[in-house]
């Protein structure tokens, strides 16, 4: 368990198997552990992306855990910072993933969005190192 960071994102999937699959081929993810219950549902599973550490789970629709293709949207989206943003959208989009919007450059630097093939919206980003945030 990291409890270094204060928030940790919980991912749910309708095919929590497959996305931990995914999110390995798309984005180097390391699969720390998963737990599965008797009926082959994987109830919790803690993996990590650069050092930062989310959680994920098949749906549990009696729990009212639902994937965001069950819903038909998203109310979260998650922003990975990358070296080199034209590589991580190439790598996710030969892993399944689908473009949402082409990389552009802002002045910010560089960003796209992605969506997974479990409804997961992934904004993938490539930092300015000279951009200045207003004050």
């Amino acid at each position: 368990m990291n409890t270094s960071q204060a928030i940790t994102p919980y991912l749910c999937a309708a095919r929590a198997a497959e996305a931990i699959s995914f999110y390995i081929e798309a984005f180097g993810a390391r699969e720390h552990y998963r737990m599965t219950g008797t009926d082959g549902r994987i109830n919790h599973a803690e993996l990590e992306i650069g050092g930062s550490t989310f959680y994920l789970s098949d749906e549990s629709p009696e729990q009212g855990i639902r994937s965001p293709l069950a819903l038909d949207g998203h109310a979260v989206s998650f922003v990975l910072a990358v070296m080199d943003a034209g590589a991580a959208m190439a790598q996710a989009l030969g892993a399944g993933a689908a473009l949402r919007h082409p990389l552009t450059q802002e002045p910010y630097g560089q960003i796209g969005t992605l969506v997974d093939p479990f409804g997961h919206h992934w904004q993938i980003w490539q930092p300015d190192p000279a951009y200045q945030p207003p004050e």
